[in-house]
């Protein structure tokens, strides 16, 4: 189905949900592996549906998102 991400504000939290029903099927705890008081602003999925890219403003990090696995890649 198709999904949505929706950015939790000063939560860190990254809400994956379904489109259909808006419900959560799953999330992205940002503040993890050391880093704290994320906040999620600008969010995409890359062309490929299975991949995106979020903008964290506090820390001024861009994350990757696995939607499958629901595991962040990377941070730069």
């Amino acid at each position: 189905g198709k999904l949505f991400l929706a950015g939790g504000g000063d939560t860190g939290i990254v809400h994956l949900l379904d489109a259909k029903t808006w419900t959560e099927i799953g999330k992205f705890e940002l503040n993890s592996d050391g880093f704290t008081d994320a906040y999620p602003n600008d969010i995409a999925f890359l062309p490929d549906g299975k991949t995106a890219i979020v903008l964290d403003v506090a820390t001024q990090k861009v994350v990757t998102l696995d939607i499958a696995t629901r595991k962040i890649t990377s941070r730069v």
